[in-house]
């Protein structure tokens, strides 16, 4: 299942890409917003990402399986 999601799971925006198509200055709020929602989402998959490489390590006995990962594998089953 970990791997699936992982397969699934969308690369992180091009940050600098949306700044330079969208100005950020006083007068478009909703651009500076933009930014900073892609960098919490960036984090997010960020996050996720780590967490899935992670659980699929210690399903296969190479890493230490936490308790916030055997958590995660109690979630998903």
């Amino acid at each position: 299942v970990a791997a699936d999601i992982l397969e699934r799971l969308p690369v992180n925006f091009d940050v600098e890409a949306v700044e330079a198509k969208y100005s950020q200055d006083y007068f478009n709020s909703m651009n500076t917003v933009l930014v900073q929602e892609l960098n919490r989402f960036n984090n997010l998959l960020t996050v996720i990402r780590s967490t899935l490489i992670n659980l699929g390590k210690a399903v296969k006995g190479l890493a230490l399986m936490s308790a916030e990962l055997d958590q995660v594998q109690v979630d998903w089953i």
